[in-house]
């Protein structure tokens, strides 16, 4: 007899993610997109740092409080196509010998009320007679206290969530060393006598204003295309009795990483899986003929080109070459939309359709004949490749 046979195509890499942020340094409405609905993010957030009291001709005023900072607790994204981001203000200055304002708090509308997830405002520094206004907070709870009046503590405390020291390094790191959230210092000069210190250089600074970054999982390259099953085309065999045949299944496709989960891991997305072998036993079991696992193989997450699988004599992996029979690989992804996956040609004719690649899920091969799914999009699934094919002649053929 002569048998043909065909493996089944590979499936479409998903495309792949990375960890991406976004940086907020002015309230606004978050445009939520799909891809991150329902998923774990990372929170970093400062509140905004207390101003200092003005000095007056007597007594040295205290600097502001630094703003509370949230050190990258995780949250989940709620199913919501918009969040409201509050950034707290820098607390202002005082001027004279007054005292200064207590910064604003910084968190997102999901957790106005939850103090474990709201950098609260650095307290207003104090001056002569009188006290530092407090920091913003969650409910009022987490705000930085105002600094008390001349001849006691008067520097403004910190906002919730945060404590100068090692924090510092944590916030700076965070925020590229940007000083989000920093205290308003007191001037290094005194009133004049009798001034009671409207000259300006003795007028407190106003602290930094907050900024929020969130750190969630972001679209990367498209996946490749699965390459098409391997061939081998027409190779006689000499059999009696009873024959097995085993045509081999599509691959499937990759599976998007679901990037942070809820104890902050960081999930990527995974290659498409090579279709299963074609193959023809004998009555005892034994492999007459099979396809190759050489060459081709699923997608790549990454969108790294797939090379095409072999053409064989089915017998001992021998490539041979015969006109009208050939296998394809895929292309490389150069964007976030995933590539095509590879196509058989069988005795002239292509009996499939492989996947096409795409910005979402990676299209699926269709009907028989060992085609490659589709790449997907970053951040989606591989598309599978579709089913194999043995074909079996005997007589005058």
């Amino acid at each position: 007899i002569t048998a043909t046979l065909v493996a089944g195509g590979s499936g479409g890499g998903a495309g792949s993610i990375k960890e991406g942020s976004t940086l907020f340094t002015s309230t606004t409405t978050w445009s939520v997109s799909a891809l991150l609905r329902n998923t774990y993010a990372r929170l970093y957030a400062v509140g905004g740092g207390g101003g200092a009291g003005g000095n007056s001709a007597r007594e040295w005023a205290g600097n502001g409080g630094y703003g509370g900072f949230v050190n990258g607790v995780m949250f989940q994204i709620p199913n919501s196509a918009s969040l409201g981001v509050n950034i707290g203000a820098g607390g202002a200055g005082g001027k004279d010998h007054f005292p200064g304002k207590g910064g604003g708090a910084t968190y997102l509308s999901i957790h106005a009320s939850n103090a474990s997830f709201v950098a609260g405002g650095g307290g207003g520094g104090g001056a002569w007679l009188n006290a530092g206004s407090a920091g913003g907070g969650a409910s009022t709870s987490n705000g930085g206290a105002g600094g008390y009046k001349a001849r006691d503590l008067m520097d403004g405390g910190s906002g919730g969530n945060g404590l100068p020291g090692i924090n510092l390094s944590y916030r700076n790191n965070a925020f590229n060393n940007i000083k989000y959230g920093e205290y308003g210092a007191r001037s290094a000069t005194k009133a004049p006598t009798g001034n009671k210190g409207s000259n300006p250089v003795a007028n407190g600074n106003s602290g930094t204003k907050g900024a929020i970054k969130i750190m969630h999982k972001a679209q990367n390259k498209g996946g490749s295309g699965g390459a098409a099953g391997a061939v081998v085309p027409k190779q006689k065999i000499s059999a009696s009795g009873n024959l097995t045949i085993i045509v081999g299944a599509g691959g499937s496709g990759g599976t998007a990483g679901s990037g942070y989960n809820s104890a902050g891991i960081f999930s990527h997305s995974t290659n498409g899986s090579r279709g299963g072998q074609s193959m023809i036993k004998n009555s005892s079991g034994a492999i007459l003929l099979q396809t190759s696992t050489a060459g081709g193989g699923g997608g790549i997450a990454a969108g790294s080109a797939v090379g095409a699988a072999r053409v064989t004599n089915g017998k001992n992996n021998t490539a041979i070459s015969m006109s009208g029979f050939s296998t394809a690989g895929s292309s490389a992804s150069s964007s976030t939309t995933g590539t095509t996956g590879g196509i058989t040609t069988i005795n002239g004719a292509n009996y499939c359709t492989a996947g096409s690649g795409s910005s979402g899920t990676g299209g699926s091969a269709t009907s028989y004949g060992g085609c490659g799914g589709g790449g997907g999009g970053g951040g989606y699934n591989g598309g599978k490749g579709a089913p194999g094919y043995v074909k079996i002649e005997w007589g005058n053929i």
